[in-house]
């Protein structure tokens, strides 16, 4: 069987910049935290 690859997501800067936020956040609710770790 063959495994599908992901589409590769591009970030801008301050797309990124906002999800690492996020994850560094301690009052971000986890299952947030975890999706933004996913698309980093």
């Amino acid at each position: 069987m063959t495994r599908l690859a992901a589409t590769p997501i591009t970030l801008s800067e301050p797309e990124r910049t906002e999800l690492e936020h996020l994850v560094r956040r301690r009052s971000t609710f986890q299952q947030i935290a975890l999706r933004a770790k996913i698309i980093l």
